[in-house]
This record gives C-alpha cells, sequence and structure tokens, in this order.
C-alpha cells in the first residue's frame, strides 16, 4: 500500500507487524504500535497484509470550507458553526 499526503500522519497498526519504508528509512511497526509521519515525508509505503489505521489533522480551508461551499453551504452558517466550535 501507498500513502501520499501533505499533512502529518498518523499510523497505527492493529494486525500483525507491517514493514513502513517512508524515503530512505524503513522500520517494522509491531502490533498496537502508532508512528508519527511528518508532512517532509510527502509518502509512506506501508508491505504486506496490513490492518492499519491512517489519521490525520486536516486543512480547514482545503478540506472542509472550499467543499462545503462548493456543495452550496452558503458562509454565514460556516461562521455560526465555526464559532459554535471554538
Amino acid at each position: 500500500m501507498r500513502h501520499t499526503f501533505s499533512t502529518a500522519q498518523i499510523l497505527s497498526n492493529v494486525g500483525a507487524p507491517v514493514r513502513v519504508r517512508a524515503d530512505t528509512w524503513i522500520e517494522e511497526l509491531g502490533r498496537a504500535e502508532t508512528l508519527l509521519l511528518p508532512a517532509a515525508c510527502r509518502d509512506v509505503e506501508i508491505s504486506g497484509p496490513a490492518d492499519v489505521l491512517m489519521g490525520y489533522l486536516p486543512d480547514l480551508d482545503r478540506d472542509v470550507r472550499g467543499p462545503l461551499l462548493a456543495a452550496g453551504y452558503p458562509l454565514p452558517l460556516l461562521r455560526q458553526f465555526i464559532a459554535l466550535s471554538a
């Protein structure tokens, strides 16, 4: 499995150990272990059968506001939601 990204990623392994490669760095990620992948890595390759979870901190403009505005949600509603969640 290969995954490309532009923000920091959190990789958690819930299954058997897997091999993780980012650029020239290669390491085994054991069962129930978690790894923080900096955005500078840009991509990661996971070898073998893998039961992993990938998480990230979204870019609010690119991943949340932009798609909602493109879907037709009005800006005042988004501002209200943002004010409530702060």
